[in-house]
């Protein structure tokens, strides 16, 4: 059998040389492979953050609020990917308002633009910082987004002074029957006068529907499922506090 010398003077058969030289060149394999897909894993956890996604606007409503407001933040977000579904949450310190939200996207590359609705309710007159945080992942909701939040923004608006003797025009909203079957009920004590809106939002704060209202108009149906529903009615620049309303089956 055939004699070598090994790097350190040894010397080896060359079936054993052979083996050796085989085993340490699937070592340095493996930890290269090991490497790489470190490296694929990092990639991949980043990758939302990397390919686009994007808080486009942030808006306060309304536009010009006072204590007797119900504030709330609308964040409009882009996605470069489908089915794009999240939720957002908030707190609040102070005048310092901080909010996340994490997106659950699908493989599908095509556009997805999503609203997020933090719901403030009234402040106290002053100036106001909301700072949103953006982050996103793929796969069904509760998914695990990447390391680094894809974007954030910052908002600051004003609640300004509530005016001497000021009533609350929804001082006598009240939604019935409820619970409502079939989704049909009435809204009552709406103000007489100006342009209202009815906002319709599931329990997460995501607003599910935006229907102008008819002046005297009362009688609504929704077709909305069964479930728990949050009502607001908006009108002057004013938003009414928000109205629980259960909606049953037949």
């Amino acid at each position: 059998m055939d004699k070598r010398f090994t790097g350190g003077g040894e010397i080896i058969e060359s079936g054993a040389y052979f083996l050796i030289f085989d085993i340490r060149l699937l070592t340095k394999k493996q930890k290269h492979m090991q490497r790489l897909y470190t490296l694929l894993m990092l990639l991949l956890a980043l990758t939302p953050h990397l390919r686009g996604q994007a808080i486009m606007s942030m808006t306060v409503v309304p536009a010009n609020p006072t204590p007797a407001s119900f504030v709330e933040i609308h964040v409009d977000m882009m996605f470069p990917n489908s089915s794009c579904a999240g939720v957002a949450y908030h707190s609040i310190n102070g005048n310092l308002i901080t909010a996340s939200t994490t997106h659950c996207m699908g493989m599908l590359t095509t556009t997805c633009n999503d609203v997020d609705t933090l719901l403030l309710g009234q402040l106290a007159a002053g100036t106001y910082t909301v700072i949103f945080s953006q982050s996103s992942g793929y796969g069904i909701p509760n998914c695990t987004p990447g390391f680094v939040a894809d974007d954030e923004d910052t908002l600051v608006f004003l609640v300004g002074p509530l005016g001497i003797n000021t009533p609350d025009p929804f001082q006598l909203f009240t939604v019935s029957p409820n619970p409502a079957a079939d989704g049909t009920f009435q809204l009552n004590g709406l103000p007489e006068s100006g342009l209202q809106e009815l906002l319709i939002y599931d329990m997460n704060g995501r607003l599910l529907a935006a229907k102008q209202l008819a002046q005297g108009q009362q009688t609504i149906s929704t077709g909305l499922p069964a479930g728990m529903y949050m009502l607001r009615v908006k009108s002057e620049g004013l938003m009414s506090q928000p109205k629980k309303l259960l909606i049953t089956g037949l």
